[in-house]
């Protein structure tokens, strides 16, 4: 089991529904903004390469 889960599992345990939706949120939307932001860096340096 991963850390997130853990925790968001012992938040809704602690019936912290509230700061278990934002731990699920911002665990998610940093994910993937920085998915994008990788991807973004990488096509530069690719580009910049060539």
């Amino acid at each position: 089991m991963s850390s997130f889960a853990l925790e968001t599992s012992n938040l809704l345990d602690n019936r912290l529904y509230y700061i278990a939706t934002i731990n699920v949120l911002t665990n998610v939307l940093l994910s993937l903004g920085f998915l994008i932001g990788g991807r973004a860096l990488a096509s530069l340096i690719i580009l910049r390469g060539d």
